[in-house]
């Protein structure tokens, strides 16, 4: 990167790289209604060109406060892109938008950029929409064989494209054929870096699917703000996300001022259909200018002309399958995703350069060539959480293990020995790090708190113990999410402060069979009530797994719920089981009847029947849950109705 002097800040800007910026501004400089979320370092807001901003930042699980490291440096250079009050330093392209600045990335002690991981990630992807974001801007990614995402993030974008928010990710800046995450997933539009002549980044990266969902924009030496003050230019993939990410919104603003609807993927459609065509010789070059340039002029006519791209266009972005995946590879695990580096420089120190083709990232990371303002921080995260999963504990440290070593418990990883070690000493039970686990991966701290902790912990244990004992194979526990704290092995996750209430533990066994009653003794009626406890069964497996989640949306809030109330999900299976139904998928959608200050969602269970799949209409049950307390409730009666 090079910091720029005062003398050099009136000759390099944004309308000096890309004139035609000021067509869109002809018209718009964004709309406050639309919502433009940061998934990033965190922002210096300080910064005189934030004078003014509509920017509010929100509590992740990662630290946001501003440093003077790499993961600052880059928040705040990406921000100002977009949000960079025009007048300042540094106008930004959409400052007219309001800005949600959600940090998942740190600033480490050697000034470095800590990355996070996939599942943090998605916690912040899925926390952005529940702000009501319609573009989220993840500057960063992860190098992955095959350009699948992890299950949880590939959730976090597939609720992006169905709730029709448009995410905008770096290519990434590895000069190579391949793929990075979430960049490499269908709806998503990713950007690459081109420099001031129209020719792409070497640095780019070129696999084939961002032949299909993928642009280029100006990514060499894009001035911006530098935490502290100052203007600083940075290259690669990170500056150009952030410079599409401004134009469409400006562009979804100049569509909502036609009175149109506010649809950011028929704006993701108009900049990849008028994508400018390579020019070049056909090779390398080509490929990495992925669909082609971005082109300004023909993207607002599109939108001017009111193009039928819509549906359709949203239809093709949520078709996200790749083409790796459809023959048959498998992505490589990653452990996190990393902001991209880009090609040595003069202006670029050693710590970025780019890594060999085949190499995996370590983790998201910004996609940058190493390459007190109007701001208000929002409340601190009090997200409702309805989440599944196993009970677990860690100690946060060496040294709160070893001090349980020294209390007489010889190996305190070992469940059942510790479990006898709280259990003799109740109040040692809050010397350790109560988790909750899905895939063995934790996904929660459970912290007690209030006048009935001690309960709280009482109960923790007993779920430790049913487990041990194998008597429970899964927990439920809801609450709200209060900060977050670091486990031994270094990851973050969220504090869940539970509901005492709602906290169940289980086996799938002992609950299909409190659900469908004792055996019956007679033989005609054992196959029958065998049949309906295993689609019960079947139900269940599929919320722990197949459907596994966080439990924050309302969406998944509403369908964890419903695997609590088996009860009522009998009732479904023993009306489906006697028409000869067998289950086919699960479906949440937004409830059209409510009543008030309540949030209704429908669970819809479709049915088909396997011996008359083309003369049998399928037939759909749906129950309404109200998710808008900490614990979920059932509305209403059962519905159900064929489908043809």
């Amino acid at each position: 990167m090079v910091a720029l002097g005062n003398a050099e800040e009136a000759s390099v800007s944004l309308p000096s790289l890309l004139p035609d910026l000021e067509l869109l501004w002809a018209e718009s400089y964004g709309d406050p209604n639309i919502r433009i979320a940061i998934l990033d370092g965190p922002v210096d807001l300080r910064h005189a060109c934030f004078e003014g901003a509509r920017l509010r930042v929100l509590e992740t699980v990662t630290p946001g406060r501003p440093g003077g490291g790499g993961a600052t440096q880059h928040g705040t250079h990406i921000a100002s892109l977009i949000f960079g009050q025009h007048g300042s330093p540094v106008p930004g392209i959409a400052p007219g938008c309001t800005g949600l600045i959600l940090p998942v990335f740190t600033d480490r002690p050697n000034g470095s950029v800590g990355p996070c991981s996939q599942l943090d990630l998605a916690r912040a992807v899925e926390q952005a929409v529940m702000e009501g974001a319609q573009i989220v801007v993840v500057s960063s990614g992860q190098l992955a064989a095959g350009g699948e995402p992890e299950e949880y993030l590939a959730k976090a974008i597939r609720l992006c494209a169905e709730s029709g928010v448009l995410v905008i990710a770096a290519a990434g800046n590895d000069g190579c054929d391949c793929l990075h995450v979430p960049a490499a997933v269908r709806p998503v539009l990713a950007v690459g870096g081109m420099d001031a002549a129209g020719r792409p980044l070497e640095s780019n990266n070129w696999g084939a699917a961002y032949r299909s969902h993928g642009v280029v924009a100006p990514g060499f030496e894009i001035p911006g703000a530098m935490a502290g003050g100052g203007i600083v230019r940075k290259s690669g993939s990170s500056p150009a996300t952030a410079i599409v990410a401004g134009i469409a919104a400006v562009l979804l603003a100049i569509r909502m001022k036609m009175g149109s609807l506010a649809d950011p993927y028929t704006v993701r459609s108009a900049i990849l259909s008028n994508a400018l065509p390579c020019d070049l010789p056909e090779g390398t070059a080509c490929r990495q200018l992925l669909a082609g340039g971005i082109n300004i002029p023909g993207s607002l006519a599109a939108i001017r002309a009111e193009s039928p791209f819509g549906l359709s266009a949203l239809a093709s972005a949520t078709d996200w399958e790749s083409e790796s995946t459809r023959q048959g590879e498998r992505p490589v695990p990653n452990d996190q995703m990393q902001a991209e580096s880009g090609p040595p420089t003069a202006s670029l120190d050693s710590a970025h350069l780019p890594v060999a083709a085949d190499a995996l990232s370590t983790g998201v990371n910004p996609s940058e060539c190493s390459c007190k303002g109007g701001a208000s921080e929002g409340p601190p995260n009090r997200s409702l959480v309805y989440a599944l999963g196993v009970v677990g504990y860690d100690f946060g440290s060496e040294a709160r293990r070893d001090s349980f070593v020294q209390q007489g418990v010889s190996n305190p990883a070992n469940p059942a020995e510790m479990l006898a070690h709280l259990s003799a000493n109740p109040y040692a039970a809050t010397g350790v790090k109560w988790t909750l686990m899905q895939q063995s991966t934790p996904i929660y701290s459970v912290v007690p708190s209030g006048p009935f902790a001690g309960q709280g912990y009482e109960t923790l244990r007993a779920f430790l113990d049913a487990q041990i004992r194998g008597e429970a194979e899964q927990v439920s526990v809801p609450g709200h999410i209060m900060g977050s704290t670091k486990l031994m092995n270094g990851q973050t996750v969220p504090v869940l402060i539970p509901e005492l209430r709602g906290m169940y533990s289980w086996s799938t066994a002992a609950l299909v069979a409190a659900v469908a009653g004792p055996v019956p003794e007679e033989d005609a009626d054992k196959a029958a009530y065998q049949q309906k406890a295993g689609e019960i069964g079947n139900f269940l497996t599929r919320i722990y797994h197949e459907l596994r989640n966080l439990g924050v949306t309302p969406q998944d809030r509403a369908v964890n719920s419903a695997a609590t109330n088996a009860l009522q999900v009998s009732r479904v299976y023993q009306a489906a089981l006697q028409a000869g139904l067998k289950l086919d998928s699960i479906q949440v959608e937004r409830s059209p009847l409510c009543r008030p200050n309540s949030d209704c969602w429908d669970v819809k269970m479709g049915f088909f029947n396997p011996s008359k799949r083309l003369e049998q209409a399928r037939h759909v049950y749906r129950f309404t849950v109200d998710v808008s307390d900490t614990i979920p409730v059932t509305v209403g009666q059962i519905r159900d109705w064929d489908i043809y």
